[in-house]
């Protein structure tokens, strides 16, 4: 299988370099396309117009001077750093989670979102530093199915916990808030203002359906298939059309 490999940490870091050891193992045909400096909770940005700089690392292997979402687009819109179209596109292994609303501030998932758009089969997967052969295993030994779930319009999203049951649960995204503060730092007229970012705090789950939030912290690996495009719900639809009356 021919997999383009991205992620937000940056080129060389442990957890894309453990999962493509595991994928070349394999025997998979491996190829890397990450920024070249960390990009983590980027988001979805792109550079509009922008010369990136791509810096061929060795054989199969790049660092592009830009966001997850533009080594991803690069990668894949182009026949420069890849010879034909990967079969699959995996961003990860991640250093730590992203679950919840993380996956909209998430350059790994942007990545995974990136390749989903412009139409190819994508994983986002993340762990803790600790847990990057067990989130690497856990992948490698579903991939053949787990590459065949994301269909049009939808990315898998994957998180492997570091006290890891072996299994894996499907799952909602997780509503939760952070218990973020802002603190200043030094003196004088200017403001130097650092968001510090604190413990997640559950809001709500429903009945029977567990959330990703809760998937890690029981153990489980954490499977959820993310939408590209937000829904919007009917009822919501219903509400606008109705105050346009």
């Amino acid at each position: 299988m021919r997999i383009l490999l991205v992620n937000d940490d940056g080129y060389g870091k442990e957890g894309i370099e453990t999962l493509s050891a595991f994928l070349e193992k394999r025997g998979d045909d491996v190829y890397i396309v990450a920024p070249a400096e960390e990009k983590s909770g980027s988001s979805h940005s792109f550079s509009i117009n922008k010369e990136l700089k791509v810096e061929r690392m060795g054989k199969n292997r790049y660092a592009v001077w830009g966001t997850p979402a533009d080594a991803a687009s690069l990668a894949l819109r182009s026949e420069y750093m890849l010879p034909s179209p990967p079969d699959l596109v995996i961003s990860g292994i991640n250093r730590g989670y992203n679950i919840g609303m993380d996956t909209i501030y998430s350059g790994t998932c942007a990545a995974a979102r990136e390749a989903a758009m412009i139409g190819f089969r994508s994983i986002a997967i993340s762990s803790e530093c600790d847990g990057y052969e067990d989130a690497a295993k856990f992948l490698i030994s579903n991939i053949d199915k787990f590459s065949s779930l994301p269909g049009k319009g939808t990315f898998l999203n994957i998180n492997v916990p570091l006290r890891f049951n072996g299994k894996g649960i499907s799952s909602t995204l997780g509503k939760f808030s952070y218990s973020d503060r802002v603190d200043k730092v030094g003196t004088g007229n200017d403001m130097t203002l650092i968001l510090v970012g604190l413990d997640r705090i559950l809001l709500e789950e429903e009945d029977g359906i567990i959330s990703d939030v809760s998937a890690v912290e029981k153990g489980y690996a954490s499977l959820s298939l993310v939408p590209v495009m937000p829904d919007i719900a009917a009822s919501d639809i219903k509400r606008v059309r109705e105050a346009l009356v």
